[in-house]
């Protein structure tokens, strides 16, 4: 991670990009799977 990639920086950008994401596909159901997925990734903290 560089110097500006806090933990809670990451958190925003990746929920920024699945709304986002979801906003485009207009898929919904997306933005509770991205966040679960990102949960997994980020247990680790």
């Amino acid at each position: 991670m560089g110097a500006d990639e806090t933990a809670t920086h990451i958190l925003l950008q990746c929920r920024g990009v699945a709304e986002q994401s979801a906003a485009y596909l207009d898929s919904p159901a997306s933005v509770p799977e991205a966040l679960g997925d990102l949960g997994g990734l980020l247990s680790f903290w």
